[in-house]
Formats: C-alpha cells, structure tokens, sequence
C-alpha cells in the first residue's frame, strides 16, 4: 500500500507550478468567479488525462495539502495523510508518543482497513479491480459483516427519527473498527514507559490520568474529532465516536 505524507515534493518546484497553472486566470476582486475559474481548470486537466493510464505514484491533487483529513484511493491502492491534517488534534510534537499514537494512529489503521472493507477488497494491490479473494475468504467476509451491519442498522438517530442504515454505512464502520483494533494492537510500549512519557499537559487537558493504557488511547482518538453540532448538521457523525468506543473493550473501560 502506497502512501502520500505531508505534500507531494512537486510543489515546492516553482517552474513546474508556474506551468502548471498557465490558463488559470484569478482576480483579486472575484471570488466566484475565482472559485468557477479553478473549478474548470480542474476539471480539464482531469478531461486531458480520461485515456491516461493512472498516475499510480503521484498524489490524486496537490489541493489536498490544505484539506484536514486523510484519504485512501482504491483505484491506486494509495493512502494520503495531508500536511493540514498532521497537526492540532491529530498529531502534535510536543504531545507524548501515545498520544500522537492515539489520535492519528487510529485514523491511519482507518485508510488501511479501507483496503479491507466491503469496496476496497475489489481492488488488487496494483489498484486493478478484479476478483483476487478466495471464495472462502470472500464467503467468511461476508458473513462476518453482517453483524455490524445489525449493530449500527440499531442505531436510532433521535434527531431525524430514524436508524442508521448499516448497509449504507458499512465501509465507514468496518473502517472505523479496523483501525482502532489496529491502533490497539500496534502499540506494544509497556506500561512503566508509557507512565514516563505522560506529559502533564496530556493528563490535565485529556482527563486521562486514571484510565489503563488501552483506554488512554481510546480518549486520545475519541478527542481527535471534537466538534459543536447543530440539530440540522450531519447528525450521522454526532454518535459515532461513541459506537466506535463501544465495540472495543480494551479502550472503553472508564
């Protein structure tokens, strides 16, 4: 599995910008038209490379520096951790290791498990869609989600009236489940070095001084997507965190 971290080196090359951006034409004073602009830019450079074979070693767009979250794209078998994503609540240096761990560890065994989920399995590892499970690999997949696909299609979303709808919502929620497991298991430090490495700003601003490891970790991921909702948001993320925390007993025990 392929991986873009931070930005793609090309755009720290001033001539190759420079010509990449010819025909762009931007204003001061149009911000519509600016945005319009950029947005047919765009879209020709995507219509020039439709017979193109993928660009497999490149990042999908440079514009996804500056976009707080990660991706993973099936078709190139690629994960990409953008530089506006790697900071804040996802990872800070002065933060200790496990909580850094905690919060963009989590999301990393996400866009892995991606690989893994209901759509990415149709992809081989060159990103070529194509059947490359084993019927009984594929028979035991299957199965095996239809359990979570019960748990979360028993959610009720107060807000709306309504349940999730598990089917609808799978690849999230395999995604969602698979890297916090992965996040669990990954981190081996024993216990005595993680106590050393709790920084007191940690303890005071996480509330985590009286949780066991695997619960510490389970905060930290929890407080990677804080965030004020209004009752006409996207009520859909409002319990998710909480769901997730729920399936995994090594990280709930509070």
């Amino acid at each position: 599995m392929r991986q873009n971290v931070v930005y793609p080196r090309l755009i720290t090359n001033q001539s190759f910008v420079e010509k990449y951006l010819e025909g762009l034409n931007i204003s001061r004073d149009g911000y519509f038209r600016n945005v319009l602009n950029i947005q047919l830019f765009d879209d020709l450079k995507c219509v020039e490379k439709m017979y193109d074979d993928p660009e497999k070693s490149s990042w999908r767009k440079s514009s996804f520096v500056i976009v707080v979250n990660a991706f993973y794209q099936p078709k190139t078998n690629r994960m990409s951790f953008p530089a506006a994503f790697l900071q804040g609540n996802m990872f800070n240096s002065r933060l200790p290791l496990y909580v850094n761990y905690g919060g963009v560890g989590s999301i990393v065994g996400h866009e892995i498990t991606h690989g893994f989920d209901d759509n990415g399995r149709k992809f081989d590892h060159t990103g070529s869609k194509r059947d490359w499970w084993d019927p009984q690999t594929l028979a035991s997949f299957i199965n095996r989600t239809q359990c979570m696909r019960k748990q979360y299609g028993a959610y009720m979303v107060e807000e709306v009236g309504k349940k999730v709808n598990g089917k609808l919502t799978l690849g999230e929620n395999i995604a969602d489940n698979g890297g916090m497991k992965i996040n669990y298991l990954g981190y081996g430090m024993p216990q005595n070095i993680l106590d050393q490495n709790m920084g007191k700003l940690a303890k005071k601003s996480l509330g985590i001084r009286a949780h066991p490891e695997g619960a510490r970790r389970g905060v930290r991921a929890a407080a990677a997507w804080p965030g004020a909702l209004r009752a006409q948001a996207d009520v859909l993320d409002q319990p998710r965190t909480h769901v997730l925390l729920q399936g995994h007993a090594e990280v709930s025990k509070r």
